[in-house]
């Protein structure tokens, strides 16, 4: 079969992680012809849909997200002109919810996957019937719709992409995920839905990474949600960092609510710029983290802060949230 995954990304800089690994998890064999198509948001859709046309598609893969559904839908609907048989199986975050409306506004939309599409692509390459695969939603023949509710969830050390490209060598950075899952709630944040925490083996970062050093490629930005919500297995990385390779940038969030010594001794060892630490502190009011469901403290998440912002060789961000629930201008600001 011959499939394209089509990338629509928020600038040139992003690349799909989603593609490397549903290749290499669903067609470890290379018995299919896989063509990515990446654009940027702001890019032409004529200049798209050429590329489109060129790969040619028996199956269009695409996931969605909030940045880029708009420009997702209006490609898609304008290539099924040109293609009426190909085959659009969607999913992104912005399916975890109920899909019937979205299935029923754009018909063209064969089968949508609610959550992780490992599992579920998987078996729809070995051709098993929609109504046996978990995750799956879509119209039947009858028009009905039809609901598989969550998708099964499939084990970290199975999912390394081993058999497809897994960095695009030209962009500035890489993206690159370690684990999944997250130990916050936040009612505002889809990572919520997330609830087991699952992790890469250490020895299959190692060697990922040395790909990454090998291609020449300098900055690292490491997906996992909260990067320190491990601490054995963080202190593990961070010396592997290190030690290791030292010619790469990390760039990793973590929750200041759980800083401890130990983390913040191994921060201090870092050369100075290899590590650049993003707070996803979103709000200072604790009314605000009660009314979001947030699991950290806020006396914890604002003394963490300020123990990382002494922090001389290591560069540190917050990140601010407006418009949450109970957050006003004046108390973000204060």
């Amino acid at each position: 079969m011959r499939i394209t995954f089509l990338s629509v990304n928020s600038s040139f800089s992003h690349t799909s992680m989603a593609y490397p690994i549903l290749r290499g998890y669903c067609d470890p064999e290379k018995r299919h012809d896989w063509t990515l198509v990446e654009c940027a948001t702001k890019e032409k859709t004529e200049r798209v849909l050429h590329r489109l046309s060129q790969s040619d598609p028996e199956m269009i893969l695409a996931s969605a997200y909030i940045f880029s559904c708009k420009e997702l839908y209006e490609i898609l609907s304008r290539y099924v002109l040109i293609n009426p048989q190909v085959k659009v199986v969607l999913g992104g975050p912005e399916f975890l919810g109920d899909n019937e409306a979205i299935l029923r506004k754009y018909p063209w939309i064969d089968v949508i996957v609610r959550g992780e599409g490992e599992i579920p692509l998987k078996e729809i390459f070995e051709e098993k019937g929609y109504g046996y695969i978990n995750g799956l939603c879509w119209i039947d023949d009858e028009g009905r719709y039809r609901d598989n509710a969550k998708a099964t969830l499939a084990k970290m050390e199975d999912i390394v992409p081993h058999n497809s490209d897994l960095f695009d060598e030209r962009r500035p950075f890489v993206q690159y995920e370690t684990s999944r899952g997250c130990p916050n709630r936040c009612s505002f944040c889809t990572s919520s839905l997330d609830t087991v925490l699952r992790f890469i083996p250490l020895e299959d970062v190692r060697k990922h990474l040395q790909k990454i050093a090998k291609i020449g490629t300098t900055e690292v930005r490491i997906l996992d949600r909260t990067f320190n919500i491990k601490s054995s297995r963080t202190l593990k990385l961070m010396q592997m960092f290190r030690e290791e390779f030292p010619q790469l940038r990390f760039h990793c969030e973590v929750d200041p609510a759980l800083v401890t010594d130990e983390f913040l001794h191994e921060l201090k060892q870092m050369p100075k710029g290899q590590m650049h630490i993003e707070t996803g502190l979103q709000t200072f009011s604790q009314d605000t983290y009660d009314t979001v469901q947030r699991r950290s403290p806020m006396d914890r998440t604002v003394k963490g802060l300020q123990i990382l912002c002494d922090l001389e060789n290591v560069e540190i961000h917050g990140d601010l949230i407006g418009g949450l629930p109970g957050a006003t201008r004046e108390s973000q600001l204060n």
